[in-house]
């Protein structure tokens, strides 16, 4: 019995023994592999500093790269304010600081780069890292919604955006509310008027395009003092009554009105409400009419409004519709006017009215006798001759004619009596004149008749198609046109031929 239990007690202590020695065994190795997997480690580190070196030193002597940061940072903010947001998924700020770390860190601590904020579906996060990057800059906020591919659904702004954008309206230097809905403008009026910057003293170019949107709120209760350009397009100003509204925006300078082809008379501003908010702007200089903007009804009364600071006047109506055309023209009061642009009417039963319409009603003298440039489009489908259209602007200095269908130009080019020669004009633009005017032949003759009689010679420029097949007289031209201040602008044929087909 002694023997057996003397013999399993020195099994157990060989049992031991071997269990002691593999678990110092097993440390053993533990403590080597993790020296190895630190080595490991350390290799990998190395490894990928070295990999990020070389990449660093082969991007370096990428010609990009060679650029300095200046020359960088202005390529950038050229892209910035060339760009549009009607279909990019993601402005040009944001992506070129997700190219490099380079550029990443030029763009982001470059505050002029992320002065531009569009507020549209799927750009969710943009207003606030623009907000945060710009600083302490003026921004220019664009609201804009449009329609989805998927069944024509429109895409909506999210109400937090708005909000978050708000929050910096005392930076607004211009603000642009594009196609929105009518659930979505309301909430940009909402968060403007109880947001605690609502006044937008910064606030110096409005545009507002949309039907049924009217920005009558930041025109009122001094939202905007210091507005200085409106473009309104399909908006209108209608249905407020002269006590029941004040504007205040009295450094208004741009005024543009503009609607789409076929507009409502809920699109359109009747010219009592058009002349009630003109006669607020004490300095307005430019107004821009486009399409069917103002319009007239019976029994509107007074139809004269007076515009004593206007500097610039435009007018392209609806060409083939412009009813209102003669009675605008007629009810404008502008002593002071300096430039003038018209498209003229297609229909030629409306050239002589219009024409009539630029003489005062009563003494019958030019209504505009200051204006100094005259820009007039289709004068010549109407059997007049350019002179007619040129007289009630004495003072003119630079004349643009643009025809189709004939060439009235000639007739008073070559016309005997002196006060049809224009003597003051000291530059003309004569454009789309068709094959067979007489244009190239009768202009030369023209500045003969004035170095003549010792007028000084204007500065003139044709622009058209020339080719000699279509012009046999453009050869002679050309050694005339080296004794007269005369350039020709030759077209691309392709573009005359689509263009006389339309």
């Amino acid at each position: 019995m002694q023997s057996g239990s003397s013999e399993l007690c020195e099994s157990y202590a060989e049992s031991d023994d071997l269990l002691a020695k593999t678990q110092a065994e097993v440390r053993e190795l533990e403590v080597m592999e993790m020296e190895l997997a630190a080595r490991l480690d350390a290799v990998r580190s190395s490894l990928n500093a070295k990999r990020q070196e070389a990449a660093s030193l082969h991007n370096r002597s990428a010609p990009i790269n060679s650029i300095p940061n200046e020359m960088l940072l202005a390529i950038f903010e050229n892209a910035v304010c060339s760009q549009t947001y009607h279909w990019i998924p993601l402005p040009v700020e944001v992506a070129v600081s997700r190219v490099c770390r380079r550029w990443r860190a030029l763009a982001v601590h470059s505050p002029k780069l992320w002065t531009r904020i569009c507020v549209a579906p799927g750009h969710d996060l943009i207003p606030r890292a623009h907000l945060s990057r710009s600083r302490e800059l003026p921004l220019d906020v664009t609201f804009q919604e449009m329609l989805t591919s998927d069944a024509g659904s429109p895409g909506l702004i999210n109400y937090s955006d708005v909000q978050t954008s708000v929050l910096a309206s005392a930076r607004w230097q211009s603000l642009s509310i594009i196609d929105v809905q009518e659930g979505t403008f309301g909430d940009i009026v909402i968060a403007l008027v109880r947001g605690a910057n609502a006044y937008l003293h910064q606030l110096t170019s409005l545009t507002v395009c949309g039907r049924g949107r009217s920005p009558l709120v930041l025109l009122t209760n001094n939202v905007a003092p210091n507005l200085k350009f409106l473009h309104a397009n399909c908006i209108t100003l209608k249905g407020y009554g002269r006590d029941q509204l004040k504007y205040t925006v009295p450094n208004l300078t741009y005024l543009k009105l503009t609607s789409l082809p076929g507009a409502s008379i809920w699109d359109q501003t009747l010219f009592p409400e058009f002349r009630l908010f003109v006669e607020s702007l004490p300095v307005l200089s430019s107004l821009y009419i486009e399409g069917s903007s103002v319009t007239f009804i019976d029994g509107d009364g007074d139809t004269r409004v007076n515009l004593p600071s206007l500097r610039e006047l435009v007018l392209h109506p609806n060409t083939s519709s412009c009813i209102h055309l003669r009675r605008f023209l007629s009810a404008v009061d502008a002593p002071n006017l300096h430039r003038f642009e018209l498209v003229f009417p297609r229909s030629g039963d409306l050239a002589d009215a219009v024409v009539a319409s630029l003489y005062d009603r009563v003494t019958h003298i030019p209504k505009f006798p200051l204006v100094k440039s005259v820009r007039l489009h289709n004068v010549a489908c109407h059997g007049l001759v350019a002179d007619a259209y040129i007289k009630p602007f004495p003072s003119a200095t630079q004349i643009s004619l643009s025809h189709r269908e004939s060439a009235a130009f000639s007739e008073a080019l070559l016309a005997e009596s002196p006060q049809l020669l224009w003597p003051e004009v000291r530059c003309v633009h004569v454009s789309s004149f068709p094959p067979g005017s007489g244009v190239l032949s009768d202009m030369p003759i023209w500045f003969s008749i004035l170095r003549a009689r010792s007028h000084a010679l204007p500065k003139a420029q044709i622009q058209g198609p020339m080719a000699s097949s279509t012009y046999p007289d453009r050869p002679a031209f050309r050694e005339l046109g080296k004794r007269f201040p005369i350039n020709l602008v030759n077209a691309e044929e392709a573009m005359w031929a689509m263009w006389s087909q339309m």
